[in-house]
């Protein structure tokens, strides 16, 4: 889970701007690093939390917003698994 200089500082960045509340902000950054670090568990968590207030602020519930994540983080495991998927749909589930 090595990250250059200037993506740790993007990567920081993103988690900063979802502590404080700017979800679009945070979401677009964790993302972007997402797609260019597909195996770094830390943006992905970081990514499932920005999803999570997305949700909930769209009006879900917070247990509505886990369970859709947990569903989509679940089917993602099942269509191209991996360690990182795996640890990340587990994150999700209830037990």
């Amino acid at each position: 889970d090595q990250l250059s200089e200037d993506e740790a500082i993007r990567f920081d960045g993103a988690c900063r701007a979802l502590e404080r509340g700017e979800l679009e902000r945070a979401h677009e950054l964790l993302v972007e690093l997402a797609q260019r670090h597909p195996v770094h568990v830390a943006i992905g968590l970081w990514l499932q939390e920005a999803q999570l207030e997305r949700l909930i602020g769209e009006g879900r519930t917070r247990e509505e917003a886990l369970g859709a994540l947990r569903e989509r983080w679940l089917e993602q495991a099942l269509a191209r698994p991996s360690p990182r998927s795996w640890v990340l749909a587990a994150r999700l589930a209830p037990t």
